[in-house]
């Protein structure tokens, strides 16, 4: 069981799974009928925009921090062995350490120990996902609040717009950008 839960605490140290917003690029779809259809045009561009936030976040990487304050960067994924993520690689470590630590002391006393999932060890390793959301990393390409980056192909602009149809127009100025052909 907690072999199955540290695949996602794993995700919690990869940047591309940090401040990718899925739930908004998935507004309104979630349990209705584009969950029915087996393939939908419109789900398809809105994961694939979803993919390359991810993919760029990913392969640039992230400033984060964790609750206990400490900061650095984090890549995901293809960087995952790559010695330009070895501090996030050995903090994903101690934090999955932390994990099995505290299942087998409630192993071994027979009970929870602790009561509020908040409070699991872990959480004070694992990166805290507003710290990745301020100005102190490269720009989104999607922002909770709707918005798309102005200049997809260029991660240092802040300027921000809503898209009518953003779905279609962005999955085909994501797919022939020359930028993310390289993630």
């Amino acid at each position: 069981m907690s072999a199955f839960a540290d695949h996602y605490l794993g995700d919690c140290f990869a940047a591309g799974h940090i401040r990718t917003p899925r739930r908004f690029l998935h507004a309104g779809d979630m349990g209705g009928w584009a969950a029915k259809v087996p393939f939908n045009a419109v789900m398809f561009a809105k994961d694939m925009c979803s993919k390359y936030m991810h993919d760029e976040d990913n392969a640039l990487g992230l400033t984060v921090r964790n609750r206990k304050g400490e900061i650095w960067k984090a890549y995901g994924d293809k960087q995952m062995f790559e010695p330009i993520n070895d501090d996030n690689r050995q903090r994903l470590a101690r934090c999955l350490q932390a994990s099995a630590d505290e299942v087998f002391a409630c192993y071994l006393a027979r009970k929870i120990i602790v009561d509020d999932a908040n409070e699991y060890a872990a959480w004070y390793h694992a990166p805290v996902v507003d710290a990745a959301l301020d100005g102190h990393n490269h720009s989104p390409l999607f922002t909770r609040e709707g918005h798309i980056r102005a200049e997809i192909d260029n991660p240092g602009c802040w300027k921000h717009k809503l898209s009518w149809k953003w779905w279609a127009t962005v999955y085909n100025d994501l797919r022939t950008c020359p930028t993310f052909k390289k993630y």
